[in-house]
């Protein structure tokens, strides 16, 4: 899920989430978070947990954030937003997601915030942002993506260097960053 001043945090499907010092081999199993999926009635699928995995400095912590939502009626709604603190070594739930955003893919750590490529309903390029939270003070804010256009494109959020990076995959054709 992410990698911050040499400790790796890890999913391993059903097992748990681990942080992992691999230069002193040592790990954590971190406690459950209990963002399982459930059959509930009225959802069409289940979309998931998504993490996120950062460091905050002020508090000298380390973080994971995780996001539990489903889709009804093509529209996501998130059930439970939890943030892990291995200082403390607990979950403490959260409420400010807003429904009908859905995170894409993993969330990548630069400055001291989660950013998250997320897409509002409807799927279309220009519903597209990037939502970031700062690990301080635990505040969502938004960024614009880069304008991008064309048929089929593939976006992936990463970190390049000190610099958070947008790839474009417009399929068959080129790539953009």
């Amino acid at each position: 899920m992410g990698s911050v001043n040499g400790l790796i945090c890890l999913a391993i499907k059903d097992d748990g989430l681990f942080i992992w010092n691999p230069s002193i081999r040592k790990f954590k199993n971190l406690p459950d978070s209990r963002l399982k999926l459930k059959l509930t009635d009225g959802y069409d699928c289940p979309a998931g947990a998504k993490y996120g995995f950062g460091y905050d400095e002020s508090n000298d912590d380390y973080k994971v954030v995780g996001v539990l939502c489903r889709e009804r009626r093509y529209t996501f709604h998130h059930l439970e937003v939890k943030i892990y603190s291995l200082k403390s070594d607990s979950w403490r739930s959260m409420k400010y997601i807003p429904d009908g955003v859905q995170l894409m893919r993993q969330c990548m750590f630069l400055n001291g915030k989660l950013h998250c490529a997320v897409e509002l309903n409807g799927g279309f390029s220009e519903n597209r942002n990037i939502m970031s939270m700062d690990l301080a003070d635990e505040k969502c804010g938004t960024l614009e993506q880069p304008l991008y256009t064309g048929g089929n494109v593939f976006v992936k959020l990463d970190v390049v260097g000190s610099d958070l990076s947008i790839f474009c995959n417009y399929m068959k054709s080129h790539v953009d960053v």
